[in-house]
């Protein structure tokens, strides 16, 4: 865990704010039952803003988990300069910024989107909620996809979205690595492809990219996942190989375009420290078989993603 920082402020909320928050809560849990269309999105929604009160009533005031760290204001700082404003520029493959970040800048511009509400460290504030609640409802979504009823998959889908690992990174690292929902939500489309849905020949990849430009590593971890159900799915699937062919081209087209444009960032300018420091920085975030831990937690916190994975065996 890193130091606490002498800058750091204790913030303390309102009662108000506490009963405000709850009552929003409420509010949506109470719409929730007199529509049929994104019930669980709401349900979803009402619940992660109850277990994060009084976030919601002070989204604008205090940065919420611990601040400042290295990670979390940075990101922020970078935001605030405006690196993803300045990506269509020519020079922007030379833009120190721009080669730091990377490809995936879809976190900062979904920031730009919520700071059109709220302060630009609301806007981070108002991400990270946003985060918790698609992680699960996106793994809610995959359960039902996988049959399972959906009670139970709300549970579940639970475990994972609202696993320590998520408000770890809330609390101290940068932003995009709370955005899990990109994860099941690429497994549900490669799974409508299997099933024959035409529609995902054209969503997969979009997905695929989607996850990439708001973590890259998150589309890194939709390559190994392809790589490994896809031979299942085309040998339990075989009249609707024709489906998964379009789909995994297309997406082996945009990952082709991502890690050219990657390359051209990595190119464009020397490397910012040697392979020595870059592995003294991963190995702040590792997965040890033994002891088993994973990103510095123990290994009874590494409960959800194996149920996830003996789930996903298990269909």
């Amino acid at each position: 865990m890193p130091p606490f920082d002498p800058r750091q402020v204790v913030f303390e909320p309102s009662v108000a704010s506490y009963f405000a928050t709850l009552g929003c809560s409420i509010l949506l849990l109470l719409l929730a039952r007199f529509i049929k269309r994104g019930r669980v999105l709401l349900l979803c929604w009402a619940v992660c803003i109850a277990l994060t009160t009084p976030l919601l009533f002070n989204i604008d005031t205090a940065v919420w988990g611990a601040y400042p760290t290295i990670d979390k204001e940075g990101s922020l700082l970078f935001y605030q300069d405006g690196v993803h404003l300045r990506i269509f520029q020519p020079q922007s493959f030379s833009d120190p910024a721009h080669r730091l970040i990377g490809f995936h800048m879809g976190h900062l511009w979904l920031s730009q989107l919520f700071d059109l509400f709220v302060q630009p460290f609301g806007a981070f504030n108002l991400q990270a909620l946003f985060n918790i609640a698609m992680s699960w409802y996106c793994t809610y979504l995959l359960l039902v996809t996988l049959k399972a009823q959906k009670a139970y998959a709300w549970l579940l889908a639970s475990m994972f979205a609202l696993h320590a690992h998520v408000f770890r990174d809330i609390q101290f690292y940068t932003i995009e690595k709370s955005a899990l929902y990109g994860l099941p939500l690429f497994w549900w489309a490669l799974h409508r492809c299997k099933e024959g849905d035409k529609r995902m020949i054209v969503l997969l990849p979009l997905i695929f990219t989607v996850v990439s430009w708001i973590n890259l590593y998150w589309g890194i971890l939709c390559s190994l996942l392809c790589a490994v159900l896809l031979p299942v799915y085309w040998y339990r699937r075989k009249e609707n190989r024709r489906i998964l062919l379009k789909a995994i081209s297309l997406c082996i087209g945009c990952g082709l375009g991502i890690g050219f444009y990657q390359w051209l960032l990595m190119s464009n300018g020397p490397s910012f420290g040697s392979a020595e420091l870059f592995l003294e920085r991963a190995a702040l975030d590792h997965l040890s078989l033994w002891p088993f831990s994973w990103n510095r937690l123990s290994w009874h916190a590494s409960f959800p993603p194996i149920l996830m994975l003996l789930l996903g065996w298990s269909v």
